[in-house]
């Protein structure tokens, strides 16, 4: 007679059985690296086994399916954003000159002048998460607010602060303030 544990165990096995060819078939159609459609797979066993008693029987495999097809889509969406962001990389020379540290210095100059530009509640909200690592839960609740309000806040902070960079780097001069 077996017990509980292992008739659990076994179910696990046939599901994992059951639900592999499947995922497989997905996956593979939107990820062409099958070691990605192997990590891609069992992620999605792990979530649809994590998850298992709070999903019918019936709607297992369309909630692996939906599983399978986000963390396909996530990982499309992380690698192209990667992938977009790589030339930004800067290579760093063992061997820094004299014109490195005028260029450093006159970025640190340009992200004090756009830091100097956001409001004070966005500026300390801004540092607060980023230098600091304040999460946006614990900034909402000193400043009466929700975290999404936060990150919100942080977002269009952030964007200010990019075009105050860009102005500041630049040496653009605006013809007015509310440019």
């Amino acid at each position: 007679m077996t017990s509980t544990t292992e008739r659990e165990r076994l179910d696990e096995y046939a599901l994992v059985g059951t639900l592999t060819d499947p995922l497989r078939r997905i996956v593979g159609a939107r990820v062409k690296d099958p070691h990605q459609v192997d990590d891609l797979v069992q992620e999605s066993l792990l979530r649809v086994l994590g998850a298992r008693d709070r999903i019918a029987d019936d709607a297992l495999l369309p909630y692996a399916v939906v599983v399978a097809r986000n963390l396909a889509a996530s990982r499309a969406r992380r690698e192209a954003t990667a992938q977009r962001n790589a030339p930004r990389l800067l290579q760093s020379n063992s061997v820094e000159g004299p014109e490195d540290a005028m260029l450093r210095a006159e970025e640190a100059q340009a992200v004090g002048v756009a830091l100097r530009a956001l409001p004070n509640a966005e500026r300390d909200a801004l540092i607060a998460h980023e230098l600091h690592g304040v999460q946006a839960k614990t900034i909402a609740g000193a400043s009466s607010s929700t975290p999404g309000g936060v990150a919100a806040q942080l977002a269009r902070a952030r964007a200010r602060m990019r075009v105050e960079y860009v102005v500041a780097i630049r040496g653009v001069d605006l013809p007015t303030a509310g440019c």
